[in-house]
């Protein structure tokens, strides 16, 4: 086995520069600042720590022959007020529950209570998570999504029945696992009350931008901000500032209905939605307000490199090495562009357990967090929770952002598996009509709200994970629902131009009724009522978005039959 690496990933001039170096033959230790070298060393086969001063700043490069390995650092002189660094998770599990009450998949509990990173550590991605942001204490920024919430909540408060693979298993509060996943909550919520803010979000998941600007359905997604909201403060104990945008999708037209919610400030991605912004533009290192909303925009490179690079580390080497060249690139990146701040935003346990669970990528957190403190005590960085920021750093201000998401559009969730795809859509719409019906008619609860919301959780249409089941269950829930509505009102008779209808619910209907072309809304409370017949055809109907639902058949009275 050979190793190379440099101590930290940023020095101070004039500190000892620990160089770890582990060779099974030996060799020649080169250091170069640039292309100048400035230090040589021969070393012997073994493990042994090259102590050099650091230099002039500068990037330096320690490269050992033969093996072909390498070690960057960066000397770098204190700045009079450090750069500033967010970072800022994405932590989410969609609301798998089905209208059974069932929870269909179970990865909000099995990313807790599972091994995932043996033989290093226990637990799975968000317990690790939880405990390395304990352990280092640096101010983070996370978005525990309200679905991820309720459902640690939910197995915590009362239990919860598992569908595995077609077996129904029930977990109660009591059990081992549970008590893991009360660990992990637990300490999160410590941690809300010191270094880490917890971003809300929409409840489901929705494609909100898209949602809002293909359907216009801004009734839908303030409730699903609002619930979401509500968890948020329920779980956590916290009142949220700022909101994590499903996908990034993005619209204008969301930007009132999150100001109205009390919520501040939005992640945006730099590609994606700053390139095409219009209004008074520097760099994306700062904060930017559209009307009173405030955007920090990702650096899309490093959070991609984050997500997409460093966790393929397949070893404690690789791990020791990809953290110290993330740390240096992240410091580098907010030095030079004085960042307020730089911002890198990624999901935060899918670049450790997609496609499956990554073991060394626990290693890379934990030696990243040490190398970002130790960069912070240096004063080369600050990280910092985003709602430092507001009121402290003047934001520039935006005239528009463009409607889209991380990706740019919306092929991976619209057309990308077009053949499941279309059917997924077409099942969210039948959703929204069956809703919009039931609103109408009788008014809608929870259990009708989460039933919608469930159905445009986006994570069912996305290409890899399209499942039409999912929505179509939820729109058979909402069907019957709608059905013992319609089958409720009953005819009785007609006399003396009057209908005499029944209303088997104990509460009352409201009702369209068209009669020639002429529209009025009747209150039916439950049990009898005479409605009186002015038209030659009368229809009993409700209306959802855009289609009617009909109690009955049309009503034709005797005298404009023709015999």
């Amino acid at each position: 086995m050979a190793r190379l690496l440099a101590e930290y990933a940023v020095y101070l001039p004039g500190e000892r520069v620990k160089l770890l170096v582990e060779s099974a033959g030996g060799g020649r230790l080169t250091l170069k600042r640039g292309e100048e070298t400035v230090g040589a060393w021969t070393v012997g086969a073994g493990a042994q720590v090259v102590e050099v001063d650091a230099g002039e700043p500068g990037l330096y490069e320690a490269a050992l022959e033969p093996g072909g390995l390498s070690a960057h650092f960066a000397v770098l002189e204190r700045p009079e007020t450090a750069p500033l660094l967010a970072v800022v998770f994405h932590n989410h599990q969609a609301p798998n529950y089905s209208p059974d009450g069932a929870v269909r998949e179970p990865w909000a509990y099995k990313h807790v209570w599972e091994d995932e990173f043996q033989p290093y550590c226990e637990g799975g991605a968000y317990y690790v998570q939880a405990k390395l942001l304990a352990k280092w204490e640096l101010a983070w920024n996370a978005n525990l999504s309200p679905s991820l919430l309720k459902q640690w909540a939910d197995l915590l408060e009362r239990g919860v029945v598992l569908n595995s693979d077609g077996v129904y298993v029930s977990v109660g509060p009591e059990s081992h696992s549970a008590r893991r996943v009360a660990e992990t909550l637990e300490t999160f919520r410590k941690l809300a009350r010191g270094p880490l803010e917890v971003l809300t979000s929409f409840y489901s998941h929705p494609l909100a931008g898209y949602i809002a600007e293909t359907f216009g359905w801004l009734d839908l997604l303030a409730e699903e901000l609002e619930l979401g909201k509500r968890i948020t403060e329920q779980v956590m104990g916290v009142e949220p500032l700022g909101v994590w945008l499903p996908e990034m999708s993005f619209s204008m037209k969301l930007v009132p209905l999150i100001v109205e919610k009390g919520l501040r400030y939005v992640v945006l991605d730099a590609i994606s939605h700053f390139a095409g912004a219009t209004g008074d533009k520097g760099g994306i290192e700062e904060p930017y307000a559209l009307g009173d909303l405030v955007i920090f925009f990702r650096h899309t490179g490093l959070s991609d490199l984050w997500s997409f690079k460093y966790s393929n580390v397949r070893s404690r080497e690789e791990a020791e090495a990809g953290a110290r060249d993330l740390a240096l690139r992240l410091a580098l990146e907010a030095y030079a562009s004085r960042a307020r701040p730089l911002t890198v935003a990624l999901d935060g346990e899918n670049w450790m357990i997609l496609p499956s669970p990554k073991p060394a990528t626990a290693l890379l957190f934990d030696e990243l967090l040490g190398q970002l403190k130790a960069a912070e005590a240096r004063g080369l960085v600050k990280l910092v929770k985003l709602s430092e920021l507001l009121g402290r750093v003047e934001p520039r201000k935006l005239t528009s952002v463009p409607p889209r998401s991380w990706r740019g559009g919306y092929d991976k969730w619209v057309s990308e598996l077009s053949n499941v795809q279309e059917k997924i859509w077409a099942n969210i719409v039948e959703a929204y009509e069956l809703y919009k019906a039931l609103e109408a008619s009788v008014g809608c609860g929870e259990e009708e709200k989460l039933a919608l919301m469930n159905t445009v959780n986006s994570d069912h249409i996305w290409a890899e994970f399209a499942d039409e089941s999912f929505s179509r269950e939820w729109v058979l829930a909402l069907r019957r629902r709608l059905d013992s509505v319609l089958a409720s009102i009953r005819l009785e008779g007609f006399a003396g131009g009057k209908l005499r209808l029944r209303n088997t619910l104990e509460r009352s209907v409201r009702v369209l009724v068209r009669e020639d072309g002429r529209v009025r809304e009747v209150v039916l409370p439950p049990g009898v009522a005479e409605l009186e017949v002015e038209g030659s055809v009368t229809e009993i109907l409700v209306r959802g978005w855009r289609r009617e639902f009909a109690f009955c058949k049309p009503i034709v009275r005797a005298a404009a039959l023709t015999v």
